[in-house]
Formats: C-alpha cells, sequence, structure tokens
C-alpha cells in the first residue's frame, strides 16, 4: 500500500494529463485538488468554471449536443418507468435561482 500511495504522490497532474491529449484544465483540477487543505472549503466556482471552459471552448458557437451518455440514460429511465410520452427532447431546466451547469443559458 506504501508503494501505490508513493507512486500517486509523485506522479504529477502534467504526467497524467499532457497536454498534447487532453485538456489543461484537467491537470489544474487535479492540482487544486491536491493541494486543498483537509479542513478547507474548495472554491466550488473556480472548479466549476475549469470545465465550462472546456465545453466553451470545444463547442464554439455550435449548437451544444444533448447525446450525452448522462442525457441519453435519463430519457431512458423516464420512458422505462414514465412512458415514451413524457420524455422531453430538450435538457431539464435548472431549478429556481441555478445556472445551467454548462453556463451557457
Amino acid at each position: 500500500m506504501k508503494k501505490i500511495r508513493q507512486i500517486k504522490e509523485s506522479t504529477t497532474a502534467e504526467e497524467l494529463f499532457p497536454r498534447y491529449r487532453c485538456h489543461p484544465e484537467f491537470a489544474a483540477y487535479l492540482t487544486y485538488c491536491r493541494n486543498l487543505d483537509f479542513e478547507a472549503v474548495p472554491d466550488y466556482q473556480y472548479l466549476k468554471d475549469l470545465f465550462q471552459s472546456i465545453i466553451k471552448r470545444e463547442i464554439q458557437g455550435s449548437e451544444l449536443k444533448e447525446d450525452f451518455d448522462w442525457v441519453l440514460k435519463r430519457k431512458d429511465l423516464i420512458s422505462k418507468y414514465c412512458g415514451d410520452e413524457h420524455v422531453s427532447e430538450s435538457p431539464p431546466k435548472p431549478l429556481p435561482g441555478r445556472k445551467s451547469i454548462f453556463g451557457l443559458d
């Protein structure tokens, strides 16, 4: 177990998420989380913004695709338990007072 821990601690975020294969936000996320003190409250907005920046950069003005696996699974579950007439073609609206997770509203 100590050997596994040593390997995990010594592997850098840049080694896990090389820039030529991954978005740099993944390395930033891991580095941020690794540097948090145990009692520290994470800056959730910063972490959320990291991933929103990936989404915004990836779609670059094109329509956001709704065929993410969690959307398809949601539609399947609703169809299975409630019938096809309850399945919406659009993603669910955020709760009042909340923004969409994509921040594109």
